[in-house]
């Protein structure tokens, strides 16, 4: 016989199942808010987004990926670029039957019951001949589109995208392109990449430190030539960075591309993880930095500044087309 006592599992299945999804969603959001280092209101807008916490993680930058901002950043972007597209949004014209058309009013001849004359066209006027230079951009669109799709379709739909309001319709297709380009490229690593210019890359206990010091000229050199460049490395030691390169950072895959899809940049304290933050703010961080910083994560502990106990970064390869270097170098 069934005992007459029941689990709450078995009374209210729904309500138990309903309970575990929410707890096992509501974890992958905490995970999600502690790896990207996102404020409440970050969560929020990107709930309000329809965002997924799991993408969240998976679009952190990593060291050499310097390039993309911090999921917080895009999240910010992706919000306010929504909010500024709501606010544009046209009031719809009124429809037939509507207190905007007169009931019963008899159309012109050759129109529909209802519809209207466009402003400052009588009955016999012909819409002007389209512009040429439209033409062209509505064909821009076409193709910006197009490529948008091919994108998505190769990223297997995980992808998020901003793009500027202001940026011009040609710099939108390049971009595209070469985002298609990117998806569509083999995979390779810096590594690799010296490993068949040449540069051999033996283990660091192999080198003393006179052979280990021009083993990183090589690298940063053979880096340079593929258009990689390494900064921030202030912090390290010589043995400390080649040990770093030599088990990480030149084993970072990411597609091959041709030199003349730009350049890249491996940047050693640019996974975004407490330990790099910490050192950003302790060495590399200015007032401004720190400021924001302090807003931002109020519970957050700031090292005092100090000035990095090595000057390399000023010396090491930079990008031909800007002597000084990007503003982060």
């Amino acid at each position: 016989m069934r005992p007459l006592v029941r689990t709450r599992a078995e009374l209210f299945p729904g309500i138990m199942a309903k309970k575990k999804s929410i707890n096992k969603k509501d974890k992958q959001w905490a995970e999600a808010k502690r790896r990207c280092r996102l404020s409440a209101q970050d969560v929020r807008m990107a709930k309000e987004l329809g965002l997924n916490p799991r993408s969240l993680i998976k679009n952190i930058p990593s060291k050499s990926q310097p390039w993309k901002a911090p999921v917080s950043v895009w999240i910010r972007e992706m919000y306010e670029k929504r909010q500024r597209k709501a606010a544009k949004k046209p009031t719809p014209l009124p429809r037939v039957g509507t207190p905007g058309a007169r009931a019963g009013a008899a159309a012109p001849p050759g129109q529909t019951p209802g519809a209207r004359t466009p402003a400052g066209l009588g009955k016999d006027d012909t819409m002007p001949v389209t512009d040429p230079d439209d033409l062209e951009r509505v064909d821009r669109e076409i193709r910006i589109n197009e490529l948008k799709a091919e994108a998505e379709e190769l990223a297997d739909g995980e992808m998020f995208t901003f793009e500027s309001e202001d940026a011009p319709p040609e710099i939108l297709e390049a971009f595209w392109k070469n985002v298609v380009e990117t998806e569509k490229a083999g995979w390779t690593s810096s590594r690799r990449q010296l490993e068949a210019d040449g540069v051999a890359l033996p283990p660091p206990d192999q080198l003393d430190d006179r052979e280990l010091a021009a083993k990183l000229r090589e690298v940063f050199d053979g880096l340079a030539k593929r258009h990689t460049y390494v900064y921030h490395t202030d912090h390290l030691s010589d043995r400390e960075l080649y040990e770093e390169l030599w088990s990480e950072g030149l084993n970072e895959e990411f597609p091959e591309m041709t030199a003349e899809s730009g350049q890249s940049f491996l940047d050693m304290i640019g996974s975004g993880s407490e330990e790099d933050t910490h050192v950003h703010l302790k060495y590399y961080a200015d007032e401004e930095d720190r400021r924001r910083h302090r807003e931002e994560w109020p519970d957050d502990e700031i090292p005092q500044h100090e000035d990095p106990p090595y000057d390399r970064d000023r010396h090491l390869p930079k990008p031909p087309e800007t002597p000084g270097g990007p503003k982060w170098f």
